[in-house]
């Protein structure tokens, strides 16, 4: 009599939308709703004649989030705004709809200076100070402490 040896293939699995880094269920980094994929498949469809399955969303969600990091834009909402605006996917065009953005998304207000900081956004700077803890030290009008420059060495704190 002969022994059977069976040998189980396992599958391999793929990140779904709202999966960590772990492979566990949770949140991502940015919102990215249905909405969302249907403006993306949109676009694609307009300016390339590709249309994607819906099952694409997850590779989508990847790939863009990549380009917002890149481009640093704290939602799709934004960047899907400005590329709609400008109409091409040429950077300089982008660019300026993306300076041209003032509207209102679930994080708030977006609106762009000059040099691409969002004004209804002001950001705190933070600093770890030679006591150990951490306080606002811009801006001023919000500051907790006065910064600490040139900061003193490691062995002086």
């Amino acid at each position: 009599m002969s022994a059977v040896l069976s040998v189980a293939r396992a599958e391999p699995t793929r990140p779904r939308l709202g999966d960590t880094e772990s492979g566990q269920p949770g949140t991502t980094e940015f919102s990215f709703d249905a909405r969302d994929f249907e403006r993306v498949r949109a676009l694609i469809y307009q300016r390339a004649g590709i249309s994607l399955h819906a099952g694409k969303q997850a590779m989508v969600y990847s790939r863009l989030s990549r380009r917002l990091r890149e481009t640093e834009h704290r939602s799709f909402a934004s960047y899907l705004s400005a590329l709609e605006q400008a109409g091409s996917l040429d950077p300089q065009k982008v660019r300026d709809a993306i300076a041209g953005l003032d509207f209102m998304t679930f994080y708030g207000q977006i609106k762009f200076d000059q040099r691409g900081v969002n004004i209804y956004k002001p950001m705190a700077v933070e600093q770890l100070q030679p006591d150990g803890k951490k306080y606002t030290v811009f801006p001023v009008d919000v500051a907790e402490q006065k910064i600490v420059y040139p900061m003193v060495g490691w062995d002086q704190r």
